[in-house]
């Protein structure tokens, strides 16, 4: 099992594979500092189970890099952890694709949790002002879905947390009205949305609500 720190400060990257050696006992970890270290570990194998990546070091440029790796690791998970605390920004980086964020200000036992989470299959948005909040699956892949029963294995293909979503988008609900109805924070619901607006391969949450009412495809919620 492959793990990958990508990270220039060496002590935060050497306390990461401390606590996770603890949990992962069979991983072999790999440290990068820079974007080319980085570059040469992923051509260098081909498997990695994980790889964790800091979002501002040298040679590396998120908006450009993350989605890079999201293609070259479709099915690996990819968590970013950074001290970044720009919801926004964070919403953004969430959209390329990646399993994760974890901020670095959260306590070892939380990264950790965070970790097993999204290696569980979850995505994970985890900082000092939010509880974990797990359910969105970005290893779902996009593409042609008109056919109905294309939309139909889609949403099969959905995890628990996400149908809700898109069955509460198909009731013409507000992100503030899912957040109240699901118990998780708005800005989590924003990144759900994104995740099954691109799960399902549509621009925008009126298409998707479209396609709940044209195919009744969560007709049993």
């Amino acid at each position: 099992m492959n793990i990958i720190i990508a990270d220039d400060h060496p002590v935060f990257r050497a306390g990461l594979a401390v606590i996770l050696k603890q949990v992962f006992v069979d991983a072999v970890f790999h440290e990068a500092s820079c974007g080319e270290e980085l570059n040469i570990l992923l051509t260098k194998f081909t498997s990695v189970e994980l790889l964790l990546v800091d979002l501002f070091f040298p040679g590396f440029k998120y908006s450009h890099d993350l989605p890079r790796y999201r293609k070259m690791l479709p099915l690996s998970p990819i968590i970013a952890v950074s001290m970044m605390n720009d919801r926004c920004e964070i919403e953004k980086i969430m959209s390329f694709g990646i399993n994760g964020f974890i901020s670095k200000s959260i306590s070892p036992a939380r990264i950790v949790q965070s970790i097993q989470a999204v290696m569980q299959g979850d995505v994970i948005i985890a900082t000092c002002d939010h509880s974990l909040e797990p359910g969105i699956d970005t290893h779902i892949q996009t593409g042609d879905i008109t056919a109905e029963g294309n939309i139909q294995s889609q949403y099969e293909a959905l995890p628990p947390r996400q149908q809700e979503v898109l069955h509460l988008l198909g009731k013409g609900l507000s992100n503030k009205e899912i957040a109240r109805e699901l118990d998780l924070s708005p800005f989590t619901i924003r990144a759900h949305v994104s995740a099954v607006l691109k799960a399902l391969g549509v621009a925008n949450r009126s298409a998707a609500s479209a396609l709940v009412g044209d195919h009744d495809i969560v007709s049993n919620q």
